[in-house]
This record gives C-alpha cells, sequence and structure tokens, in this order.
C-alpha cells in the first residue's frame, strides 16, 4: 500500500513544480499590466496637466505680444529650432 502512495506523491510534487513557474509568469504579466496601466494615467495627467498651463499661459499673455508678432515669426523663433534639434 505504501507502494502506491509513493507514485501518487511524486506526481503531486512534479505537477506542483510545474504550476510554479506558471504561477510565476502569471503574477509577472500582472505586474507588468498594472505598471503600465499606472504608467499611462501618469502620463495622462501629466500631459493633461500641461496642456491646459500651456493653453492658459498662451490666453493669458496673448494680449501683451506686440502687433508686429505674427504667427510666421513665432514658427521661425520656436518652433523651427525645436524641430531641427530632433
Amino acid at each position: 500500500m505504501d507502494d502506491n502512495v509513493q507514485p501518487e506523491d511524486s506526481a503531486q510534487k512534479e505537477t506542483e513544480q510545474t504550476e510554479k513557474p506558471e504561477q510565476e509568469q502569471q503574477s509577472k504579466k500582472d505586474s507588468e499590466k498594472a505598471s503600465f496601466a499606472d504608467g499611462l494615467a501618469v502620463g495622462l495627467g501629466i500631459g493633461s496637466i500641461a496642456s491646459f498651463a500651456i493653453v492658459w499661459v498662451s490666453l493669458f499673455f496673448s494680449p501683451l505680444l506686440p502687433q508686429s508678432a505674427t504667427y510666421e515669426t513665432l514658427w521661425a523663433t520656436f518652433i523651427y529650432p525645436l524641430i531641427y534639434l530632433l
């Protein structure tokens, strides 16, 4: 009767050993998904705050610009150099 118990125990041990790596892989996948969602939320939050700040500053300071400031000069002064830096 002891002989019958040993093979079952060894079979159970083998299945437990194969289940552990699968559980570890699943927990790694879950933690990666959670960290991706956290990073996505942080990125969207920072982007929203930055967009709000940029719009507020542009609306607040646009009346202070001189009449000679046109879109062409603003693009040439600020945006084109940033494109060249890329």
